[in-house]
């Protein structure tokens, strides 16, 4: 990670600040990302995988689920019972 940073600052320094360099620098970082990222699914084997599973299953299905049933109980009127006078 420290030979990143060097790398970093090495090419900004070196070549400026102008738009070129800026797409490089903001290429070489994704690229890094990803690496980083499949590196740590390849040493952790596919034990993190579950996980990832599990996070998504809760960010995308459940907590919808949850907003929608909890706005049911925030209607004033509609069709459902009516209103009392």
């Amino acid at each position: 990670m420290f030979g990143f940073i060097i790398t970093i600052l090495v090419i900004s320094s070196l070549l400026g600040d102008v738009s070129g360099t800026r797409r490089l620098l903001k290429d070489i970082f994704t690229f890094m990302a990803v690496m980083y990222g499949l590196r740590l699914i390849l040493l952790t084997g596919f034990h993190l995988i579950p996980f990832i599973i599990v996070v998504w299953a809760l960010s995308n299905v459940v907590v919808p689920f949850i907003r929608g049933f909890m706005d049911s109980f925030d209607r004033t009127g509609g069709s459902r019972g009516g209103s009392r006078d």
